[in-house]
C-alpha cells in the first residue's frame, strides 16, 4: 500500500511538472504560460491588489491617458507592468518633468518613484536628481488609496530586490 502511494505521488508530480506553471489572468481574459509572473508571486499579488488600477491611464489607448502622462509605463497586463517598472520615467512635462529619468524601482523603497507616488511618507522625503516632493504627483488621488497592507507588501517586494 505504501509503495502504491509513493508511485501515485510520483506520477502526480511528474504530471504537474510536465504541464508547467500556467497563470490564467481572468481579469484580462487571457490564459498563457506566464513564467515571468509565476516566478514573482508577490508582484502577482501587488498587481491584483492595486497596481492593475494604473492601467486606466498607463496603458496603450487607456481612457485616462493624456499627452503629458509618463510614456514608459504600461500596466495593460501584469507582464508589461512588471517590465516597465524596471525602467525609468520618461515623457513627463510641466511641473513633473524633473522626474524624467527617475527609477520606478530604486535600490530601496524610499528611493523608488513608484513608492513616492503612492506613499505620502516616502513622497515627503523623496529625492532622485531634481525629482522631489514638488515634482512627484500623488497617484492615489486618481486610483484611490491602496488597500490595507499594500504599501507594506510593496516595501517588502522592493526592498527584497523587486523580483
Amino acid at each position: 500500500m505504501k509503495r502504491l502511494l509513493v508511485i501515485m505521488t510520483g506520477i502526480a508530480l511528474a504530471g504537474f511538472m510536465a504541464c508547467g506553471l500556467t497563470n490564467t489572468n481572468e481579469k484580462e481574459g487571457v490564459s498563457n504560460n506566464d513564467t515571468q509572473v509565476s516566478q514573482h508571486p508577490l508582484f502577482f499579488s501587488l498587481y491584483h491588489a492595486y497596481l492593475d488600477k494604473c492601467a486606466s491611464c498607463h496603458a496603450p489607448g487607456a481612457p485616462g491617458a493624456t499627452s503629458d502622462i509618463e510614456k514608459s509605463l504600461n500596466f495593460a497586463n501584469m507582464d508589461q507592468a512588471f517590465l516597465s517598472l524596471k525602467g525609468q520615467a520618461t515623457g513627463l512635462t510641466g511641473n513633473v518633468q524633473a522626474c524624467n529619468g527617475a527609477a520606478f524601482i530604486g535600490s530601496t523603497y524610499e528611493t523608488s518613484l513608484l513608492a513616492a507616488v503612492l506613499d505620502e511618507n516616502v513622497r515627503q522625503n523623496f529625492s532622485a536628481g531634481g525629482c522631489d516632493l514638488d515634482s512627484v504627483t500623488d497617484m492615489t488621488v486618481k486610483a484611490g488609496a491602496p488597500p490595507a497592507n499594500f504599501l507594506k507588501d510593496l516595501k517588502i517586494w522592493i526592498d527584497s530586490g523587486a523580483q
